[in-house]
């Protein structure tokens, strides 16, 4: 059996064979190289910025999206000084606004002060800073709410509060909206037909068209609806304005389902356009791409740790936030940066002293490891000080007390297949 990064489960598998292709599936070159990249710095920033939501609605005024300045820069030097290998920015949240000037909707920065492109500055500063780049795209679009279902849902919600029924955060904002319409076309769930649609879908007086006449811009035909056309373009918008980037979100929120609102995503084609724009981005929740798994508190075993950190109003990241940043990464640092094994090999007499203990396996060949013990030798004697079962990309090991030794040691208890290690590292920990 070759290694692949899709292998199929056959009706005729044997459960034993199922596992032997779990243990031949390896990730594609993009899927390594996220891996690779351990921390990312996740940018929320928009029009939640300005209102103090965490959910928008979509009836906003762009105007209250105001930027007296955008430091872009200052965000990279806090993100790089936290350790942040990849930075990935919210261009456009569950209410709709859009981040940089969208042909596609009045629901933007085009029609805010300034009409800044936070897209365009934030991809420039982060390149500059040697930083990958992700984009943040939701498919859900508050903007884009038809307004005519709309109001009938805001009076639902009214008689709700009335009969003193709790409500959602969807419902609680929409109150507080006061019941103002939609900012976007309407687009969102509104039953169109799927029909043949050009992509990109150039617009009156766009500056797009002669390149796209010429060639030097792609363009080829999708079937969708009104809203998937919608979202298509602004895929298209982003992987050939801004990109190519390392990483796209989507994202599976749908918070007016309770409303009755919803709209088929036809992500099948969403997938494939994305990979005919932009071939080496990975796609959230894509098909070989990458998963939210608890990365948000966490980071190993296959996961990049996905810090949030928000700017705020006056477009800078604010002095407290930058400060506990900058002692995340030094902290990480002083523990990881240095690996006691090398400083000592293993004829020294007096042993290193560690409390952590790094494993790796090279995923080139597969994850394979099911079971683990890692052992170190004190005047002699092997002794068990930690066990485990999955290790993957990489997996940290936290002693429960110091350890000296001047030998460490990987004994593979159980596998799928022959497993392929990394170089074990030993570190220990700083105040």
């Amino acid at each position: 059996m070759r290694p692949a990064s899709q292998l199929a489960v056959q009706p005729c598998d044997t459960p034993a064979r199922i596992i032997e292709k779990a243990a031949h599936i390896v990730p594609t070159a993009a899927q390594l190289a996220w891996q690779q990249r351990e921390v990312t710095a996740f940018t929320h920033f928009g029009m939640n910025t300005f209102t103090g939501r965490e959910w928008g609605s979509g009836t906003e005024d762009p105007k209250r999206f105001a930027l007296p300045r955008i430091d872009v820069d200052q965000w990279m030097r806090a993100y790089k000084a936290a350790g942040a290998e990849q930075v990935m920015l919210t261009a456009k949240h569950h209410d709709g606004f859009v981040l940089y000037p969208s042909r596609y909707t009045p629901h933007a920065v085009r029609a805010s002060p300034g009409k800044p492109d936070v897209v365009g500055a934030y991809v420039r500063a982060a390149r500059k800073a040697g930083l990958k780049v992700g984009l943040y795209l939701s498919p859900s679009d508050g903007a884009e709410l038809p307004h005519a279902r709309h109001a009938r849902w805001v009076e639902e919600v009214r008689r709700k509060q009335a009969e003193g029924k709790p409500l959602s955060l969807p419902e609680r904002v929409a109150l507080e909206d006061r019941g103002r319409a939609p900012a976007g076309l309407g687009r969102f769930g509104n039953g169109s037909a799927v029909t043949e649609r050009a992509l990109p879908t150039l617009v009156p007086g766009d500056d797009r068209a002669a390149a796209v006449r010429d060639g030097r811009l792609p363009s080829f035909t999708v079937r969708a609806d009104d809203y998937g056309a919608y979202y298509l373009n602004q895929v298209y918008e982003l992987l050939t304005q801004y990109g190519p980037v390392e990483e796209l979100w989507l994202d599976g929120a749908n918070p007016w389902a309770d409303a009755g609102v919803t709209q088929k995503y036809d992500v099948r084609q969403w997938f494939g356009t994305i990979r005919r724009l932009s071939p080496r981005t990975v796609v959230f929740q894509g098909p070989q791409g990458v998963r939210w798994v608890g990365n948000e508190k966490s980071v190993g075993r296959n996961a990049s740790l996905l810090l949030n950190v928000p700017p705020g109003c006056d477009g800078r990241i604010a002095a407290a936030d930058v400060a506990s940043l900058a002692a995340f990464g030094r902290a990480v640092r002083d523990t990881y940066g240095r690996n006691v094994l090398e400083r000592a090999p293993g004829a020294r007499p007096g042993g290193v002293t560690f409390d952590r203990v790094g494993l790796g396996e090279d995923l080139r060949s597969g994850q394979r490891v099911e079971r683990f013990a890692v052992e170190a030798r004190t005047g002699g004697a092997w002794r068990r000080i930690a066990e485990g079962t999955t290790v993957g990309h990489r997996r940290i090991l936290v002693l429960p007390a110091p350890v000296t030794a001047d030998a460490v040691r990987v004994r593979v208890l159980a596998a799928r297949a022959t497993p392929r290690l990394r170089p074990v590292t030993a570190h220990l920990s700083r105040p």
